[in-house]
């Protein structure tokens, strides 16, 4: 098992990657934690754990949200990052 704080920057760099990419995060804490609090830090190791592994996966699925053409591609898949699973979805980066 990752340390806590590696896991949180895991998914902090994912948030960073673009504003969908945040979003997917966002999306997917509202589905398993009532409190709506979307700072990694806040959340406990296994739901860290459970989006980085679905992240990996290529099971997240990327919004279309504008974006300001800031963020790094994690690639193809749902996941949006090529070492990740690289499934089907909107990504293509």
């Amino acid at each position: 098992m990752a340390e806590k704080a590696e896991l949180v920057q895991q998914v902090k760099d994912w948030q960073r990657m673009s504003k969908g990419h945040k979003e997917s995060w966002d999306r997917f804490v509202k589905k398993r934690d009532r409190s709506e609090t979307f700072d990694p830090n806040r959340h406990d190791v296994s739901l860290l754990e459970e989006f980085l592994t679905a992240a990996h996966g290529g099971q997240i699925e990327i919004p279309d949200v504008p974006d300001d053409g800031g963020g790094k591609s994690w690639g193809k898949g749902k996941g949006g990052y090529k070492g990740w699973g690289g499934g089907k979805g909107k990504g293509g980066y």
